[in-house]
């Protein structure tokens, strides 16, 4: 058994310990394949990179699109790193990159797939030559794939919001009248039904801008998908620990792997009781931004509705800990801010 430790949490993980998501990913490469567009949703870590990441990497692509690998030419955008002088007109640019250097590297490329993209360039990527552009780009049956991690950080921007139709409405427009040639995949927190709520409210317009996408939501891993994430350390944990991790992480793939890791980077010659309740302690010290981040994107009648299950299970999950002998006041009290937090949830009235 390695002595290192097996478990990523903190940045997306590689492409060798990636685990499970086998549904959503014949449902995204599916739509990839045909030129569908897809809105990957999820709460804050819950995979949403990481997939990103699998569905480009070269190494993976003949696997997951067969014959159509060598059409598919794909173009990443982190939202996040966009400062407040970033507008249209520099998206499409870093978006169309790729497809620059595709024409810059190929002698046989039509000359009007060349003049079209100088076009756009003279004309600040405005929609109507962009709608030029792909129609050029389909005659050498090769498909633009533009993923866009964090998309929902442009609620935030104020170039996009101030100038929320010509933008959302021109993706749309584009990505619509491509009939695909371009494949546009985001990655968001809220749901598409939020993110257009939101994107609504600084427009007059009727027409949904993200009703050209189809939705896929990463929730929990499955049982079977758990066991694998674990199996690693199966030698190193007790069956009590691996009850605890799943009882506390609830499936979620980021709280898995930051539970498991905490635990084991605590001497397996300890106590197996202290060990858990030390695990407990780190772990909650190295979520709370993320749970307090997730709850933000909720709505609020899902606040309410999480609340009052919780109220019921933060009882079961005291007594679950008690029989394994850890003690939970003990946590709370070297944990002030978790211990504040419990005690409002359970004084919360709607």
């Amino acid at each position: 058994m390695s002595v290192l430790n097996p478990f990523w949490h903190g940045t997306p993980v590689p492409l060798e310990k990636f685990i499970g998501r086998e549904e959503k990913l014949r449902s995204i490469t599916s739509r990839i394949s045909t030129g569908q567009s897809v809105a990957i949703s999820g709460s804050p870590r819950s995979g949403k990179t990481s997939i990103l990441y699998y569905l480009m990497a070269p190494e993976r692509q003949v696997e997951l699109y067969g014959d159509d690998a060598d059409k598919l030419i794909f173009s990443y955008l982190d939202a996040a790193l966009w400062d407040n002088q970033f507008d249209k007109t520099q998206f499409w640019r870093e978006a169309l990159l790729p497809l620059s250097e595709y024409i810059q590297d190929n002698t046989n490329i039509p000359p009007s797939l060349t003049k079209a993209y100088q076009t756009c360039q003279e004309n600040e990527f405005g929609t109507f030559v962009l709608e030029k552009l792909f129609a050029q780009f389909k005659q050498i049956n090769k498909h633009l794939i533009l993923i866009v991690d964090g998309f929902d950080l442009l609620l935030h921007h104020p170039t996009y919001l101030q100038n929320s139709t010509e933008f959302f409405g021109g993706l749309r427009s584009v990505a619509s009248h491509s009939r695909g040639t371009l494949a546009v995949i985001i990655a968001i927190n809220l749901s598409v039904t939020q993110l257009t709520e939101k994107v609504q409210d600084f427009t007059r317009s009727g027409s949904p801008y993200f009703n050209f996408m189809d939705e896929v939501i990463l929730g929990p891993l499955s049982p079977p998908e758990i066991d694998k994430l674990l199996k690693p350390a199966r030698e190193r944990f007790t069956p009590a620990e691996e009850i605890l991790i799943k009882e506390m992480a609830g499936g979620h793939p980021y709280l898995l792997q930051v539970l498991a890791s905490c635990l084991w980077e605590i001497d397996e010659r300890t106590d197996s009781i202290q060990r858990q309740q030390q695990a407990v302690k780190d772990f909650y010290l190295k979520v709370e931004d993320i749970l307090e981040a997730t709850w933000h994107t909720w709505q609020t009648l899902a606040q309410q509705a999480f609340t009052s299950v919780a109220l019921v299970q933060m009882e079961k999950l005291k007594q679950a800990f008690q029989r394994q002998g850890i003690d939970v006041e003990s946590i709370s009290k070297q944990i002030p801010r978790l211990k504040s937090e419990l005690e409002l949830l359970k004084n919360m009235v709607f």
